[in-house]
């Protein structure tokens, strides 16, 4: 079996470019950076295998959206397997999409998914029952994040529901400060060092852009969202279910 690829990006004295990328190197590592840099992440996995189950629909598409390897997709089909639903893994880092496709080539997958190259910004979306945006928003600009919900939310049959993760802002100073030291303590705890820490928050800086919970609900409802739920949140971490 082979041995997965840690996470050493930013301990080495050459790093790679100073801002953020998803790259072919962070494809590489990326289950174990993820794995222990985002708090919750295994539970927001779990969450959509069984939102999956409750909300996809038959001839209706399923979508991952921003889903580097995939890994809500497959939670989504192993979730409906008895149920003829299209399942769509989008994702606009070629590095991801084609170590996505290499995974689902396996002999040993028959795989319902479909992987797709595009920026979900100008992506064609079809009848779709359930999404998951697994902190993909934070990444899209700010000024194009109501505009491409709403088309999401335009595409869904009543009924339908998408799985929202996000890193999250704080209107609270102190709150802010305390769970920016939390996470912080997190990494450390999962093995990264502190110039490591230093050196991926400086590359994110003006790439990853959070908001708080409040203007997230306040925007699905804007754009047509019925409900808005908190269903799970660790630290500087959340995850919310809208209901259209």
């Amino acid at each position: 079996m082979k041995k997965k690829a840690l996470d050493d990006i930013y301990s080495k004295n050459e790093v790679g470019p100073s801002k953020f990328e998803f790259n072919a190197q962070v494809a590489e590592v990326f289950p174990d950076m993820i794995r222990r840099s985002v708090p919750g992440y295994a539970r927001f996995l779990d969450i959509v295998e069984m939102a999956a189950a409750k909300f996809a629909a038959p001839k209706t598409c399923c979508c991952d959206l921003g889903c580097s390897l995939g890994a809500a997709a497959l939670r989504m089909e192993k979730a409906t397997g008895g149920i003829d639903c299209e399942i769509v893994a989008v994702d606009n880092s070629k590095a991801m999409i084609e170590r996505l496709r290499k995974l689902l080539e396996s002999p040993l997958r028959h795989t319902r998914i479909i992987p797709v190259f595009s920026d979900i910004l100008d992506l064609e979306l079809r009848t779709t029952s359930f999404a998951v945006m697994g902190y993909t928003l934070q990444f899209v600009p700010l000024e194009r994040r109501a505009e491409f919900l709403g088309k999401l939310r335009n595409a869904m049959t009543p009924g339908a529901a998408l799985v929202l993760s996000e890193k999250m802002a704080f209107d609270s100073a102190t709150e802010s400060e305390l769970m920016n030291s939390l996470h912080f303590e997190f990494k450390k705890r999962n093995g990264y060092s502190e110039l490591e820490i230093a050196r991926k928050r400086t590359a994110l800086e003006n790439v990853l852009l959070p908001e708080t919970l409040d203007t997230h609900a306040k925007r699905l409802r804007s754009v047509g969202f019925s409900e808005v739920l908190t269903v799970s949140r660790y630290l500087n971490f959340a995850t919310l279910i809208a209901l259209a």
